[in-house]
Parts: structure tokens; sequence; C-alpha cells
């Protein structure tokens, strides 16, 4: 199975917004949209068959873009959530346990699923499922940009990182 996280666009950094937990939770700037439109057109060759994103407006609005136009299932997931910097320590953990143990669980037939969520969970994620640790992650994988593809390949216990942070579908 074929994972593709894709961070949202940016978003608008002089917004206010929060959400119904009191979170940070701006929608995206013009530039995110546009972002999000490319991510679409580079994932409309996949036959993806499911999409799940986080609930903050920046990622459903994401989410809504790749929609219209990979034309799969798609639903809200809150373990994509963003896991913020200041986050307890075992709240991130219990929420990577979660997260990991629910995409080893996603159907098999689910060749190619996409996942849209944040900068922090993805650089987490790869961590986790790849068995890394953070002084490695620092150095080696970096940060995750906006609009950026990171796809992991999921087969049974095998893990493998086909791309991290790929943001060449922007350029265009």
């Amino acid at each position: 199975m074929h994972l593709y996280f894709i961070r949202h666009g940016l978003y608008e950094s002089t917004s206010t917004n929060r959400n119904l937990r009191g979170e940070y939770d701006p929608p995206l700037s013009s530039t995110g949209r546009q972002q999000a439109e490319k991510v679409a057109r580079r994932l409309k060759e996949n036959p993806v068959a499911a999409l799940y994103t986080s609930d903050f407006a920046r990622a459903l609005e994401t989410a809504e873009r790749l929609q219209a136009h990979i034309q799969c299932e798609w639903s809200v997931q809150p373990l994509l959530r963003e896991i913020f910097s200041s986050s307890p320590v075992e709240a991130k953990r219990q929420q990577l346990i979660a997260l990991t143990d629910w995409l080893r669980h996603l159907p098999l037939q689910h060749n190619h699923v996409v996942l849209v969520t944040h900068g922090n969970l993805i650089r987490l994620i790869a961590d986790t499922l790849l068995d890394t640790n953070d002084q490695k992650r620092s150095t080696e994988l970096g940060p995750v940009g906006e609009g950026s593809i990171m796809v992991i390949e999921m087969e049974e216990e095998r893990v493998r990182l086909h791309t991290y942070n790929d943001t060449s579908h922007l350029a265009e």
C-alpha cells in the first residue's frame, strides 16, 4: 500500500481563527489554494482509493481541492490532527501509537491512500514508521514544506520511504 502524506497548503498567517477546541486554525491563503490544486494535478494519475484528512480548516480545504480531482471516497480522521511542538510528550506518543496502528489496519485493497495532515505529524510519523530517532530526523529528513508530498510504501512488516518533502509539482 502506498501512503501519500500531503502537508496542507500555506495558510493565512494573519488569521486569528480558532477551532472549537481553542486551537489556532487558519484557512488556506490564496497561495495555499494554488498549492492544493498543484498537488491535486500531481495525484490525479494515481488510482487513489481513499482520502483521509485532519479536521483543521487548512487541511479540510486542501482535501476538498484534492478530492475534486481524484474522485474517491474521503473522510475526516482526527488522528491526523496537528501535533503542536508545545504538546506534552506523552500526548504526542499516544497519538503516534494510535495513528500508526490505524495506518497498519487500513484495508489492503486500498493500494493508494492520501492523507492530508500537518508538517510536525508528517515528520513524526516518518520517524515512527521508519524507526529513526529525533537527531537523525533533524539532520536527514529536515522540514516539511507546505503542499509537499511524502510517499511511504507499507507491505506487512516492511516500510519504505519513496519521497519526503517532494515539492517538485509546485514549480509547475
